[in-house]
C-alpha cells in the first residue's frame, strides 16, 4: 500500500512537473528579438510594424476580462488598395492580433490566434480604399513573444 502511495505521488510530481513546463513561457526573449530585428531590416516587401507583443489594457470597472485593442495606427497620406494584411510571429504557442482597417465608408475590426510559427497569416481580408489601419499583438499562450504586421497592395 505504501509503495502505491509513493508511485502515485511520484506520477503525480512528475505530471505537475510536465503541465508546469508545458505552461510556462518558453520563448526566449532574445531570440525573438533578434527575430524582429531581422524581419525589421531584410523582412518581406510591405512590412509596416511590430514589435514585443503587450499586456491588454486594464478591464472596465465591474468586468474581469482585459481588453484587446490596437496599440499601433498607421494613418495613410492616400488611400490604399490592399490584397492582405497578414502577420506573423516567433516562438511557438499563438499570438492574439487585433486588427482594424478604416475606409472612408466603415471600419472593421477583428482579433485573430494565429501561431507563432514565423509564417505569414492572413489577418485582414482585401480592401479597396483604405485610409487608415491599426493592430496589436497580444500573447494567447506561452508568454510574450514578437509579432510583425506585412501589406501586400493590391
Amino acid at each position: 500500500m505504501q509503495r502505491r502511495r509513493g508511485a502515485a505521488a511520484a506520477g503525480l510530481l512528475a505530471l505537475a512537473v510536465a503541465t508546469a513546463a508545458a505552461c510556462s513561457p518558453r520563448v526566449d526573449p532574445e531570440d525573438a528579438a533578434a527575430w524582429f530585428a531581422e524581419v525589421e531590416t531584410n523582412g518581406p516587401p510591405g512590412f509596416v510594424g511590430g514589435g514585443p507583443t503587450s499586456t491588454p489594457v486594464e478591464a472596465p470597472r465591474g468586468t474581469d476580462l482585459g481588453v484587446l485593442v490596437p496599440t499601433v495606427t498607421q494613418d495613410l497620406a492616400a488611400p490604399l488598395d490592399i490584397a492582405t494584411i497578414d502577420a506573423m510571429c516567433f516562438g511557438g504557442g499563438m499570438v492574439s492580433i487585433a486588427i482594424s482597417v478604416s475606409t472612408p465608408e466603415a471600419e472593421r475590426s477583428s482579433l485573430i490566434d494565429i501561431p507563432c510559427d514565423g509564417e505569414r497569416h492572413e489577418v485582414a481580408p482585401a480592401r479597396d480604399g483604405v485610409t487608415s489601419f491599426a493592430f496589436g499583438g497580444y500573447p494567447a499562450r506561452w508568454g510574450p513573444t514578437y509579432y510583425a504586421v506585412v501589406v501586400d497592395e493590391a
